[in-house]
């Protein structure tokens, strides 16, 4: 097998779909430089032995992704009345 395959032809080896691949790409979770890099002349090349590790590893997303952030209200549990003094006093 070449150490690095074009997109077609390491979704035939894989079964991985074209879209599941670019996805991957374009959402972070396969490196660029760790799994694929761009060709000289700008063909999209995957790296048989970055797929692999990344196999191995059991990631899903790379230890590099920050996790999701989730919205915190300070105003949690309460009524809107209840907080109307976080309000600033109206400017005269």
């Amino acid at each position: 097998m070449a150490r690095y395959q074009t997109i077609k032809r390491f979704s035939e080896a894989t079964g991985y779909t074209e879209h599941a691949i670019r996805s991957k790409l374009s959402k972070g979770v396969w490196p660029l430089g760790e799994i694929w890099i761009k060709a000289p002349d700008g063909h999209v090349l995957i790296s048989v032995e970055g797929y692999e590790a990344w196999v191995e590893s059991g990631m899903e997303s790379g230890a590099r992704q920050p996790p999701a952030l989730k919205s915190v209200s300070c105003t949690k549990g309460r009524s809107v009345a209840s907080v109307s003094h976080l309000s600033p006093a109206p400017l005269i």
